[in-house]
């Protein structure tokens, strides 16, 4: 994948990272500021959630909000 833009999406990115890490693999997409969009694969997905692989459907997602602390999670979930 292009480091700058992916052509398909027009999005900027700078490619897939986190290679080095067991179902770490993952491309950010930077859409506005403080708003990205990850892409994972499936094996990622269900090595977090603990769904079987494979046991998604077509147009699946999960949605993920990220804060700096403990705190902002409590507000969050509030």
């Amino acid at each position: 994948m292009d480091r700058t833009k992916c052509t398909h999406l027009g999005l900027a990115t700078e490619g897939i990272i986190g290679t080095e890490y067991e179902n770490g693999a993952v491309a950010f997409f930077r859409l506005q500021d403080g708003l990205q969009l990850a892409l994972w694969p499936w094996t990622s997905i269900a090595a977090d959630t603990g769904l079987p692989v494979g046991g998604g459907t077509p147009g699946a997602f999960t949605i993920g909000h990220n804060v700096k602390s403990k705190t902002e999670v409590d507000q969050v979930m509030d």
